[in-house]
């Protein structure tokens, strides 16, 4: 069985060289995305019903608790927090992107002591944002590389 061998000698390597390295490039700095004004309040009000035990961890243990009889009568619902979004950045394509998003509720230290949460922000056929999933700083940094 014959062997092809190729050998990139001189200017031929560092012409091929410079050709990857600005693909890679080129691909890394498209990752970079910026999420609009309507994202930006649907991670808010995600986040404000996260905060107030109606996210899907929230409704997951309320379920829990009421299949095993310790809720039999519904909470009255308390006052919504103020959710601020103090920074946001995502990494991704234009219509599925993992946010990175640090809050402040009402002016306190968090109550999970989370500051920096990571959400997967997707774009519906409609047009319109909606929150995923929870994710983690990993996804975030592996979304510039896919």
């Amino acid at each position: 069985m014959e062997q092809v061998r190729f050998e990139l000698k001189g200017w031929k390597a560092a012409a091929v060289a410079v050709v990857l390295l600005g693909m890679v490039g080129y691909r890394t700095s498209t990752r970079f995305r910026t999420v609009d004004d309507a994202g930006r309040e649907v991670l808010r009000t995600w986040l404000v019903k996260d905060y107030q035990g109606l996210g899907p961890k929230g409704l997951a243990q309320r379920v829990a608790e009421y299949r095993a009889g310790a809720r039999t009568e519904e909470e009255a619902p308390s006052k919504a927090p103020v959710v601020e979004i103090t920074s946001l950045s995502a990494h991704g394509l234009p219509d599925s992107m993992v946010v990175r998003v640090e809050v402040t509720v009402d002016g306190e230290p968090l109550p999970d002591g989370h500051p920096v949460r990571y959400l997967r922000l997707m774009r519906r056929v409609e047009g319109d944002w909606f929150v995923f999933t929870e994710t983690d700083s990993f996804r975030y940094y592996q979304a510039l590389m896919r």
